[in-house]
């Protein structure tokens, strides 16, 4: 794209897939495809990019007859985090630190400015505990094949607790460093039992949480 002369700040990065969110964690945005912003001023210097899109027919796209013009692409507001639109196994919350977009195959998240980053962070740990877990698969839908699919008012019911106190830190960041290397299970471990020791959370919940995801999962997998 920077042979044809776009600028860096015209080239934003975006996530086209939920395969891409570990990814992310990982790398931030420098693996990720680019999405070009022209507006209706670079119609001359990009002429020949924009009829090239023309004779392959871009502007009759449902998306693109919906723009004036065609191709002056509004990114919107940056999402402050990410969750999938479908998953197959353990759903997880990931923070927008790198502050791509991203296409409508991932849910766009926006926090209520009252939260802290503190607090933020207690709802991705607690989300990705078997607590949450359990509220996912119990509040989501299920397409074949064992998939889950989120509804934003599916995301909207996840039990999730919150709070200021700053013992999350360091468990975040290492909930976060496993995610990055797809190691999801070992970070739903970790959250877990960070929430059963901060809770105090009694023996006999664990289990029947436990049971009770353990029976959802296998259910889904026969659909």
């Amino acid at each position: 794209m920077s042979q044809i002369g776009f600028r860096q700040n015209q080239l934003l990065p975006v996530i086209t897939s939920a395969k891409e969110l570990p990814s992310l964690i990982a790398n931030g945005g420098k693996n990720l495809k680019r999405l070009v912003l022209i507006s209706e001023n670079d119609l001359e210097e990009f002429s020949e990019f924009i009829e090239k899109g023309e004779e392959l027919e871009f502007d009759q796209r449902s998306h693109s007859k919906m723009r004036k013009p065609w191709f002056a692409i509004s990114p919107g507001r940056t999402p402050d985090a990410f969750f999938p639109y479908r998953v197959g196994k353990i759903p997880y919350l990931v923070l927008n630190t790198p502050q791509v977009q991203s296409t409508n195959s991932i849910h766009r998240v926006y926090f209520k400015e009252e939260l802290t980053d503190r607090e933020i962070k207690w709802v991705l740990v607690s989300m990705l505990s078997i607590y949450g877990q359990l509220s996912l698969e119990a509040n989501a839908k299920t397409y074949g094949r064992g998939m889950l699919k989120m509804e934003p008012g599916s995301l909207g019911k996840v039990l999730v607790y919150t709070s200021n106190d700053d013992q999350i830190d360091d468990i975040f960041n290492g909930v976060i460093a496993k995610l990055g290397i797809e190691e999801k299970d070992s970070a739903v471990e970790v959250a877990t039992n960070f929430i059963d020791e901060f809770l105090q959370l009694p023996e006999d919940l664990k289990l029947i949480t436990s049971e009770a995801l353990a029976n959802i999962k296998m259910t889904r997998k026969r659909q």
